[in-house]
């Protein structure tokens, strides 16, 4: 993402109007104003990642302000060499063409960045970049009173610079410069905040975009405890806008898994023709790949269903005329319903646990062989979309009928996450891949998509580094075990069945407010997309903090991939897990 922006990438796409892709990315540049009414770059922006040496002016012997500083001070020397770069990169303008538009009423400033040519002040920025990188690199500190003098004095490029002018064809065009500092998770905690808390002035005239991980911040602004600021002296929305990549609101996500369907599926075909085994084949869209053609149990499968609801029907003393009434039932919605998946196996799944459901809504009674005794059930019986999810689920656990397969769901599992996308989508393409070069069909069918992406999901997960890896791995076992639990009987109401934890929101509140190791292992777990999280979640009149087991997590057990249906638990019961034995 910050790549795609960076100046010399933006010149080279407007440049380039013949390539369909390009006018793709130029349409989104137009889109987010990135691109002038003419068509030309209204932005130079330069990325910095942070995961070089800059955390190890932290490790210097001086004070926090000191070392402050002298990150500071490097981040705007490379950011104006940065944009020097950019903008001479292809060689269409020389320096005489760039001039830095700077604020009347600063002289002392500008002076100490090198006065108000664009010659000097890249000059200045070329030294202050040097004496820092030959402090840092030095094999033994120096002192204060040793350093090079030109460290110490105020170098603050940001505080003057407001825009950058530079020449385009005959033109001249104005632009505002865009810093991305990348990966500033690895900066220093208390390195971080310093750095944060000065780019977040509002005077500035240069835009500051601070890309990272969740990892750096607190517990409770990661999990979204209301009325929690990072910063208490700056202002959310006010001083800086903070802008999630997961997705945490529950209105919002079925617009969301709708945007990243459209994106992945672009995504995977272009990687499609990567795949010289795949491309000399003209297999050029990754959905044809996927089968999504009912799956089937085989014959002999079917007749064990059929033997057990005949079984159940009896057990559960139901009369054959009520058996033929919820048989009709099923019919009437499998006709109406717009969803293909629903073949005869799932119609009699239907049945079975409609006939649980009619068993527990009449009045308990002694069992007669005769079919006079039919009692009406208390709550009429409606075949919808949780019993066909039900259905479903059951198939796949007892028959091991396919629950995962087909591109939304794929996409669906990756939760937004298009690396994520990549590794899954990587190994069905592989599979597809072999089965070409065997010389059978490169189509892979519901079973061969569901054991590869169980396999697959089971290497990642089983791979996890992070940290509090090994307890997290402990944690979503246990709450995806007692999901496929709770929805053993076939008297349940949790339809697909259950993927989520509900904790009482002020309860959850408190334990990450107290800053407990529990609550830094939820934040990881979030982070690293071992778990979703929903902090305000209402249901049943009470207000739930929700914590979701990931796609990966539900593809290798087996379970549901909606939203809506969790189980109540306490915090202590998240404890308990964490704090036995063998964690």
């Amino acid at each position: 993402m910050s790549k795609i922006i960076e100046y010399r990438i933006m010149e080279a796409v407007v440049r380039d109007p013949a390539n369909p892709r390009a006018r793709e990315l130029a349409a989104a540049y137009t889109s987010l104003k990135f691109l002038d009414s003419m068509g030309r770059p209204a932005v130079c922006a330069v990325r910095l990642p942070m995961e070089s040496e800059y955390r190890e002016y932290w490790q210097l012997p001086y004070d926090d302000a000191v070392k402050a500083r002298l990150g500071l001070s490097m981040i705007q020397a490379r950011t104006i060499l940065a944009i020097l770069r950019q903008l001479t990169a292809d060689g269409r303008r020389t320096l005489s063409d760039i001039k830095f538009v700077l604020r009347d009423d600063a002289d002392a400033a500008i002076e100490s960045i090198g006065g108000p040519t664009t010659e000097g002040i890249r000059e200045r920025a070329k030294e202050i970049e040097r004496a820092i990188y030959q402090l840092s690199a030095s094999l033994v500190p120096p002192t204060l009173e040793q350093v090079d003098p030109l460290i110490l004095t105020p170098y603050r490029p940001f505080d003057v610079i407001q825009e950058v002018t530079a020449t385009w064809n005959s033109t001249r065009t104005t632009l505002r410069p865009i810093l991305i500092l990348d990966d500033a998770h690895t900066l220093h905690p208390d390195q971080f905040e310093l750095i944060f808390r000065d780019l977040a002035r509002r005077e500035m005239k240069i835009g500051r975009w601070v890309m990272m991980r969740l990892d750096r911040l607190a517990p409770k602004t990661v999990l979204g405890i209301n009325d929690i600021n990072e910063f208490p002296e700056i202002k959310p929305t006010r001083d800086y806008l903070v802008i999630r990549m997961q997705t945490t609101g529950p209105n919002q996500r079925m617009a969301d898994r709708r945007a990243f369907r459209s994106l992945a599926s672009d995504m995977a075909d272009r990687y499609l023709q990567l795949v010289k085994s795949l491309s000399d084949r003209q297999v050029t869209s990754f959905r044809i790949l996927l089968s999504e053609a009912v799956p089937t149990i085989a014959p002999s499968e079917a007749q064990k269903l059929e033997a057990a609801i005949n079984k159940d029907r009896i057990s559960l003393g139901i009369s054959h005329d009520r058996t033929a009434l919820i048989a009709g039932l099923v019919e009437r919605y499998s006709k109406a319903s717009k969803s293909a998946d629903i073949n005869s196996e799932v119609k009699l799944m239907m049945q079975r646990v409609l006939m649980y459901r009619y068993s527990k809504r009449v009045p308990q009674r002694q069992f007669t062989f005769d079919d006079i005794s039919d009692p009406e059930p208390k709550l009429p019986l409606r075949p919808n979309a949780d019993v066909l999810q039900a259905a479903r689920l059951y198939l796949h656990r007892e028959y091991n009928r396919p629950l995962h397969y087909g591109l939304e769901t794929l996409c669906d599992a990756s939760q937004e996450n298009a690396e994520l996308f990549l590794h899954l989508a990587g190994t069905l393409v592989a599979r597809a891949e072999l089965g070409i070069i065997r010389g059978s069909e490169s189509t892979l069918t519901p079973k061969q998509q569901q054991d590869e992406l169980r396999q697959r999901a089971t290497e990642i997960i089983d791979s996890w580094s992070f940290p509090y890896a090994k307890k997290i791995q402990k944690l979503v076992s246990e709450f995806a075990r007692q999901c496929e639990r709770a929805s053993d009987n076939y008297n349940t109401r949790l339809g697909g069945g259950p993927n989520a934890i509900g904790i009482p929101a002020d309860e959850m509140a408190a334990q990450i407010q107290s800053n407990s190791e529990t609550s830094l292992i939820l934040k990881y777990a979030y982070a690293y997309d071992a778990l979703n999280i929903v902090p305000d979640y209402g249901q049943g009149g009470k207000t739930w903090f929700l914590i979701e087991l990931s796609g990966l997590v539900c593809l290798r057990h087996g379970l549901n991939l909606k939203r809506g249906y969790f189980l109540e638990r306490r915090m202590s019961d998240i404890n308990s897990i964490l704090s036995e034995d063998n964690a």
